[in-house]
Parts: structure tokens; C-alpha cells; sequence
């Protein structure tokens, strides 16, 4: 997260009371990374974070794709992102974005959800992507930042929590009607999401908070 927007999680009691999140009007610095290239290859690996993380602010992000051709399978899509935000009319921000340009090393990033070795935090759907994939997503925060913030802190977990889920699911493949992969991956992002929303509204009156706001 930008330190000059917000310090901590949104989890910290410190932020339980329903403004203490509260930011003024302030510009975050400018951000930019590539990412893409073929799946197997780590030279196309930016000099920049493989995530980032910024929250309490209006946030933007230019996608760019440059797609050359397949060869042998390979992809050459790659892409450039660039993300800044500023305050608009409202006396403080409510938005958060998430840039994850290398999808895999942000999961091995993350703390073990179950235990589970270390090998095996790679979901199985990223062995049939040709290209590194990327996660890339704005939370337009309403009547607060909680909303925001905890989607921007959280959802890459649920989505490697569902991600292994699914690969439990599919240990007798004979049972199920196989899935093309942006089918298996709406899933994946649909649940994720559906769960993420379902505990930050519990969130939301426990350990004495009143938060109201919603993304």
C-alpha cells in the first residue's frame, strides 16, 4: 500500500471507528510496470514491484496489449501499466486499485492460506495459460474506504483459496464436464468474489465497527 495514504491493514483496530480511515485530498506517485511474455520465461520481469497495492484514493490504470504473433504455442502478449491517482470533488477519496503484473509470483508472495506446501500454491490452471498472467482491478469505494481497502488487501487471497479449491475438485476429473479456461477462471473469480463479499459484510458490525460502505 502507498504509506502516505494508509498505514496497516484495514483490519487494524485502529481503523475499527467509521471515519478513522478517513484520508484528506492527496495525489498518490505515479506508478509503472510491464508485464506478460511467455510463461515460462522470467526475462521479461520489470524492474518494479510484481505487486502494488493502493488505497484511499481514486485510482486509474492504462492497459496496453501488444500482441505479435504465437510461435510454437508461445505468446507474445505483453503489456505496459500505468496508475495515478487524485483527489476529484469529494473532501476525501474512497477508492482503492490493485496491480498484480506477475499473477504467479503475487500468489507465492502471499502466506500459506492451508497447509499446504510451499510447491503447491500454484493453482493448476495457471499450467495451461502461454503467457504470465496479470490481475489488474479498481474498487470504487461508496460511503467510506472499507469496502475498497479490503478488497484491494484481500482478494488476491480468495482467489488463490478458490483457485485451490477448484484443483480439489477436479481430482476425478471422469465425474465433471470439463471446462475451457476462461470458463474454469470466470469461476474461479466469480466465487472468489462472491466470498470476499460475503466476509467483509460480516466485517462490518464486528469487534464494535458500524462501517457502511460498500465498492
Amino acid at each position: 500500500a502507498d504509506p502516505t495514504l494508509s498505514v496497516g491493514s484495514i483490519l487494524d483496530s485502529n481503523y475499527i471507528g467509521r471515519k478513522a480511515s478517513r484520508i484528506g485530498s492527496v495525489r498518490t506517485d505515479s506508478f509503472g510496470c510491464v508485464g506478460g511474455g511467455n510463461a515460462n520465461n522470467d526475462s521479461n520481469s520489470s524492474n518494479h514491484d510484481d505487486i502494488v497495492l493502493v488505497t484511499d484514493d481514486e485510482g486509474g490504470d492504462a492497459l496496453n496489449g501488444n500482441d505479435g504473433g504465437d510461435v510454437e504455442g508461445i505468446s507474445n502478449l505483453r503489456w505496459e501499466v500505468g496508475a495515478v491517482s487524485e483527489c476529484g470533488i469529494r473532501n476525501s477519496n474512497e477508492d482503492s486499485y490493485l496491480i498484480a503484473s506477475n499473477l504467479i509470483k503475487a500468489f507465492e508472495s502471499l502466506p500459506a492460506l492451508r497447509d499446504v506446501p510451499e510447491n503447491s500454491m500454484k493453482p493448476s490452471w495457471t499450467d495451461n495459460m502461454q503467457h504470465q498472467p496479470g490481475l489488474f482491478a479498481i474498487f470504487d469505494g461508496h460511503c467510506g474506504n472499507q469496502a475498497a481497502r479490503y478488497a484491494a488487501e484481500k482478494l488476491l487471497h480468495f482467489i488463490l483459496d478458490e483457485s485451490l479449491n477448484s484443483d480439489e475438485d477436479l481430482e476425478d476429473p471422469s465425474e465433471k464436464t470439463p471446462l475451457t479456461l476462461p470458463e474454469e477462471i470466470q469461476g474461479i473469480l466469480f466465487r472468489a468474489i462472491a466470498k470476499l463479499d460475503d466476509r467483509f459484510c460480516g466485517l462490518c458490525t464486528e469487534d464494535g465497527r458500524e462501517w457502511e460502505s460498500g465498492s
